[in-house]
């Protein structure tokens, strides 16, 4: 019994017809007819007996039938789900995502993608978001994440499809020696510190390409304080550890202060009044034509989740 068999039993049975079952087969009547009479003869009873309203299934022929509608459509099934593994086994998404984002965010987002579509590879790489978004204009990454600060203008054009996930508040991290909570006033999270308390104290700045170096240069303008520049560095670690060894401050955003490896350093945590646009948002940014694949609209609805 062959796939083939059973799907000249259903044609037979549904048309009604030896003849139109092999027009739309394809094939010669007498060849139909030869290969059911075969089949009938391995099964030993008969699939179809003749009758005014043409070939009907016998008792025992639709039970068969029964049995090819099933293992038909059961084939049919698997033939699309190998089909899509192949595709999905052909898939590469590469995606862009800043050291915080990677470090913060991602190992969830990515354990759910990659339970959801095991056969899609993620190319990751990890630059700032000017890199990033330069990247993605130059066609050599599909999907980034990007940080934007208030008011940014962006160079994306509409060719990109842009989804906000979410706004990050960035805070004052300062060495506890300074004690600047003597000066704080209660506030919602963190108390607020007046920008003017720190006009004079040495701070820990980011490079100039990075969002948050634009975010606090912003803030430092609206406040119209131009602290002292302690040092210049990259990396979130090593502002907090040269701020809490050197009586200085920093800016990092929300969630790394919240993180475990924050609360070991004796550093005190400060907002600024919602005036002042200490902050940045987090967007999922992408090429317009790619929101079609599953795996986008997937990895959309995750980034929401994790990262909202």
């Amino acid at each position: 019994m062959t796939s083939k068999e059973l799907q000249y039993v259903v044609t037979i049975a549904d048309e009604k017809s030896f003849n139109k079952a092999a027009d739309k087969l394809h094939i010669s009547q007498p060849s139909l007819t030869q290969t059911i009479h075969r089949l009938e003869d391995e099964l030993g009873f008969a699939i179809f007996t003749r009758t005014a309203k043409g070939s009907e299934l016998t008792e025992h022929g639709k039970k068969y039938y029964e049995m090819a509608v099933d293992v038909l459509a059961r084939y049919d099934r698997f033939e699309k789900e190998i089909s899509c593994m192949r595709d999905a086994e052909k898939k590469e998404l590469r995606l862009g995502a800043s050291w915080y984002i990677t470090t913060f965010y991602l190992p969830d987002i990515l354990r759910s993608f990659k339970e959801n579509y095991p056969y899609c590879t993620i190319d990751l790489t990890e630059k700032n978001s000017s890199d990033l978004e330069y990247m993605l204009k130059e066609n050599k990454l599909d999907l980034i994440f990007a940080h934007r600060i208030a008011n940014e203008f962006t160079s994306l054009s509409k060719q990109f499809e842009t989804i906000p996930l979410k706004t990050e508040r960035i805070y004052i991290a300062a060495s506890k020696a300074l004690n600047l909570s003597q000066y704080a006033k209660d506030g919602g999270d963190f108390p607020l510190l007046d920008p003017q308390v720190i006009k004079d104290i040495p701070v820990v700045k980011f490079n100039s390409q990075q969002r948050v170096a634009q975010a606090v240069e912003l803030f430092l303008k609206q406040a119209e304080i131009d602290p002292p520049v302690l040092f210049k560095t990259y990396g979130f670690q090593s502002a907090l550890e040269l701020a809490a060894s050197n009586n200085g401050i920093t800016f990092l955003p929300d969630v790394f202060v919240r993180s475990s490896t924050f609360q070991e350093y004796p550093v005190e945590v400060f907002d600024v009044s919602h005036q002042y646009d200490l902050y940045w948002s987090i967007q999922l940014v992408y090429h317009h034509e790619l929101g079609a694949l599953p795996e986008v609209a997937y990895l959309t609805s995750v980034c929401r989740e994790y990262v909202s």
